[in-house]
């Protein structure tokens, strides 16, 4: 390198410009200043990746991450393993992954990233499992079509890695949920409209993945009406006389 400088003069009256006046009323000042090479970046910028969490994911998953440079970020890229999964310029750095094609299991996942002067940052991995695998679930229970009072429903459910729970539902109202097997709840259809009711049976594993299974039934909480609406004998009815209950005859009703 070397030093340069670059010289402020004041001229008074009919003073000659020039860098070394000498007039009695002339003034100048110098401003001194190294010149040298372009100072060089050797500071790598530093990334984090923020999302997915570690542990079990499947679908569509936004792989994202933080990223800072004492200059500049110019780009971040994501990765599981050595697989390029995509590329952001700007933050928000993030990216889509459809886990659709990729291999069920353990995946790592990294994010790398640049400054303007080629250096690079990689973020610690994130281990990551993989499981597209919908749960198995059917309904155990109630085997009649036609209920009443209280009622136990329950289902079978399984999954390639496990169950982590089973939701059940009276159209969109939820029922009550199961954690362990075996998968029941306590219907009370006291209150409920009578008629006919959906029960879905839903099944979910640890990967968010979902499984439903229904079954149609009829709430009945009406209680059947009896009247006696005629009778032969006005003087009254004896032990052992048929009677007439609503046009029917019974013998022995009394």
């Amino acid at each position: 390198g070397s030093v340069q400088a670059v010289r402020a003069s004041y001229l008074s009256g009919g003073s000659t410009a020039s860098a070394c006046s000498t007039g009695p009323y002339d003034d100048h000042d110098d401003l001194m200043f190294a010149v040298g090479p372009p100072e060089l970046d050797v500071t790598p910028p530093t990334v984090v990746l923020t999302a997915p969490a570690a542990g079990y994911i499947q679908g569509s998953v936004q792989v994202t991450a933080t990223a800072s440079d004492n200059r500049a970020v110019v780009k971040v890229e994501f990765y599981d393993g050595a697989t390029l999964l995509g590329t952001a310029t700007t933050a928000p750095y993030s990216v889509s992954w459809n886990t659709a094609s990729a291999a069920a299991g353990t995946h790592t996942l990294t994010a790398k990233a640049y400054d303007g002067a080629g250096l690079t940052g990689t973020s610690v991995a994130v281990p990551v499992i993989v499981d597209n695998t919908l749960p198995t679930v059917s309904f155990t229970a109630p085997v009649a079509t036609s209920v009443r009072g209280s009622v136990q429903v329950t289902a079978s459910a399984s999954d390639n890695r496990a169950v982590t729970r089973v939701e059940f539902h009276d159209g969109s109202v939820l029922i009550g949920t199961a954690t362990t097997a075996p998968y029941s709840v306590n219907w009370d259809t006291v209150g409920m409209a009578n008629g006919s009711h959906t029960l879905q049976a839903r099944a979910y594993d640890a990967a968010g993945n979902v499984k439903v299974d229904s079954r149609n039934v009829t709430v009945d909480n009406a209680a059947p009406a009896v009247a006696i609406i005629k009778h032969a004998n006005p003087g009254g009815i004896a032990v052992g006389e048929t009677i007439d209950l609503d046009g029917d005859t019974y013998a022995d009703a009394i």
